[in-house]
């Protein structure tokens, strides 16, 4: 208890909030920072926030103590989730999708962790937890009900924090799916819903500045397909091509999102031995990705906007998507990761590219 008492102080939480907006937020932003406000927000997502904060703060000795609150905050927020999972009445109300949100930041936080223990515990059990949340709040396929132009800010906010919520626990399932060899539980014909929208009218602090930015978008170019669909569209040999009014939306944020599905496909084709029929029309597909990514990358330098966190990363992923196909096409498994073995080490991964970076 005195432990507690010394990690979560007032001026410590202020803090930790404070560290989580600033640095961990920005990277894919779920909670509505402009609206958040610790003194109404719930107890869970208040500790989600913190926990992650503390994590990304300077050395301290109390801060370096919120550790010890890692998996006990876990347990807790993930046995909160379980009780609206299995609840009778499932509806998203703000209590749940708050207590998903810190569900999502608490797996988040558990995943980088050091321990093996720790790394199985969130991917083969809190992983699965939370897919099935968005299932059974019916967030799956999730579509925003009014047009940018006419839709009422806080109506808004709340569906978009839903479609968020949904694309970045779909991106934790294809990340397990790239980083540890775990098969998909998120398929992406599942994913009818609504793309993100930008992180700017997102992030838009007033319902006048909102309101500026939807006048500007709606006048502008249409919102991108859903990830099923343009998935699809990368698939057929009759691409649009990069120039379509499709894709001048296309943030970012969406070209990680679609590569990372498409490595979710190539999971199921080389494990599921179809590498032979579908090789060619993924091989396709990811030049389709890379055509976009082009196009997308340059716009944003023109605009001298800098990109973070795994959108720095593109073309890597690309790279490894490529690679994957090509080596799963040679039936050469010399690499354990081939062998498609569920892992809760970076390991197998890590050898794959030593073994294929100059080919």
């Amino acid at each position: 208890m005195d432990l507690a008492n010394a990690v979560f102080t007032t001026t410590n939480l202020a803090s930790y909030v404070l560290v989580y907006f600033n640095r961990v937020h920005p990277h894919f932003p779920f909670i509505h920072r402009p609206t958040f406000d610790i003194q109404t927000s719930s107890l869970p997502l208040i500790l989600a926030i913190a926990l992650c904060g503390s994590a990304h703060s300077a050395p301290h000795d109390d801060t370096l103590s919120a550790r010890d609150f890692f998996s006990l905050g876990e347990e807790y927020i993930f046995g909160l989730l379980s009780k609206i999972v299995t609840k009778s009445d499932q509806t998203s109300d703000e209590d749940s999708i708050q207590t998903l949100q810190a569900a999502t930041l608490i797996y988040t936080l558990q995943s980088s962790s050091n321990n093996a223990g720790i790394r199985h515990r969130i991917r083969v059990k809190r992983h699965p937890k939370l897919v099935a949340s968005i299932r059974s709040l019916s967030l799956v396929g999730i579509k925003r009900t009014t047009l940018l132009g006419t839709i009422d800010w806080c109506e808004f906010i709340a569906e978009e924090i839903r479609v968020r919520l949904v694309t970045s626990i779909f991106l934790a399932d294809c990340m397990n799916t790239v980083f540890f060899n775990s098969p998909p539980q998120i398929t992406v014909s599942e994913m009818l819903g609504d793309l993100p929208c930008a992180d700017a009218l997102f992030e838009a602090s007033t319902a006048a500045e909102f309101g500026q930015l939807t006048a500007r978008a709606v006048h502008s170019t249409p919102q991108p397909p859903s990830l099923k669909d343009w998935i699809t569209s990368f698939l057929q040999q009759t691409w649009l091509g990069s120039k379509h009014p499709n894709f001048h939306s296309v943030e970012p944020q969406h070209l990680l999102i679609s590569i990372f599905a498409l490595h979710s496909i190539i999971y199921v084709s080389r494990t599921g031995l179809l590498v032979s029929s579908s090789s060619q029309a993924l091989l396709h597909a990811t030049n389709c990705w890379k055509e976009l990514w082009d196009v997308v990358h340059a716009r944003h330098e023109a605009r001298q906007l800098k990109s973070i966190g795994f959108r720095k990363y593109g073309l890597e992923i690309w790279w490894l998507a490529q690679t994957l196909l090509e080596v799963a096409q040679s039936n050469d498994l010399r690499s354990r990761y081939m062998k498609g073995i569920p892992t809760d080490s970076l390991g197998d991964l890590h050898e794959f590219i030593k073994l294929y970076a100059n080919k």
